[in-house]
């Protein structure tokens, strides 16, 4: 179509050029000549299909060039339709065979989005369906979690007794979500009070750290068969106390031994004495005057007897000698209050 005007031009042109009628006319001599000269009949047929031919010629060509067709608009358009598709091709796949099997692709995907308003309910009624098993499941987490809680909080009370924080309170507060979240409705915090008439509040900001020692020996001792921990470390356990509290406090740390393992460090006696392992930490003045640290284990009964007397008394005399025997045997051997256990591993 772009070449459409002068297409038709030259066809006129040779329409044109094939009607000159001088080959009718030689055709015409011919003829008359044949009349009076038979053998020129062979040739005045030959001149005369000639005739029939180049007029056939000139309709075909007619023909043609009646059904071009030179209109720039539609010529542009179609341009523009050949650009288009030129276009796509590119983008899928090179070719018309790849950039069809794209738009089947396509409107598979369209007619699956034809019903989007049924899907959007559906969607929305296992929506409403999963959150009310969440809720149900997030409800019976809650009963369980009150009923450790208050089981938790008796025990530890126990065990505050037994480690001579009287009037201490400890409590599981369960303070309820907007939001039910994968682990529960709610979440948990451990508030504390050490003194009667002082309120309860968060436990990382109210006790010292004797008190924390403590109260976590406490917590370590009634969840001891579900906690998971491999290592518990307990510094300042001692703080404030002697006597009695110094010994229960040493006998939970022993039951604790019996899951965990358990790192103490205590300046008491009574609780250095209930350790199946001992190590002494010395520092000293070396030589650039700075201070030397030390670490000894203590391997027989005797050392370990001589270092508890050196706790007690500041050196080892034979008096500190024999009761430092004392705890040693005691410890192996007493149970205390007896540690209680709230938590069962479920």
């Amino acid at each position: 179509m772009r070449h459409a005007a002068r297409i038709a031009q030259l066809g006129d042109d040779a329409a044109a050029a094939l009607r000159d009628e001088s080959v009718a006319r030689a055709s015409a001599a011919v003829q008359s000549a044949a009349e009076l000269d038979p053998r020129l009949a062979a040739l005045a047929a030959k001149l005369d299909g000639m005739v029939q031919e180049l007029a056939e010629s000139i309709a075909e060509l007619r023909r043609y060039t009646d059904a071009l067709e030179a209109d720039p608009r539609r010529l542009e358009a179609i341009e523009s339709r050949l650009s288009v598709l030129d276009g796509i091709k590119r983008k899928h796949g090179g070719s018309i065979e790849a950039a069809i099997d794209e738009r089947s692709r396509l409107e598979v995907q369209v007619g699956a989005t034809e019903d989007i308003g049924a899907a959007h309910a559906v969607a929305e009624r296992e929506r409403d369906l999963r959150r009310d098993d969440l809720e149900k499941a997030a409800a019976r987490l809650t009963e369980l979690r009150q009923a450790a809680a208050e089981r938790m909080e008796a025990a530890v009370a126990a065990e505050l007794q037994g480690l001579r924080l009287e009037g201490a309170r400890f409590e599981i507060e369960l303070r309820t979500r907007s939001e039910v979240m994968a682990d529960g409705a709610e979440e948990a915090e451990m508030m504390f009070s050490a003194n009667p008439g002082e309120p309860l509040a968060a436990l990382a900001r109210v006790a010292s750290g004797g008190e924390l020692a403590r109260l976590m020996l406490a917590i370590k001792t009634v969840s001891a068969d579900t906690d998971r921990l491999p290592t518990l470390v307990f510094d300042e356990v001692d703080a404030g106390i002697g006597g009695e509290a110094a010994t229960q406090v040493g006998v939970r740390l022993k039951a604790l031994g019996e899951r965990h393992q358990v790192l103490v460090v205590t300046h008491l006696a009574q609780i250095a004495a209930f350790a199946d392992h001992h190590l002494v930490v010395q520092k000293s003045p070396g030589p650039d005057g700075r201070n030397v640290v030390k670490v000894i284990e203590l391997r027989t009964d005797d050392e370990r007897a001589a270092e508890l007397a050196r706790m007690m008394s500041g050196g080892v005399t034979p008096k500190a000698l024999a009761r430092a025997r004392e705890l040693l045997h005691e410890s192996r051997h007493a149970t205390g209050d007896g540690p209680r256990k709230a938590l069962q591993r479920s």
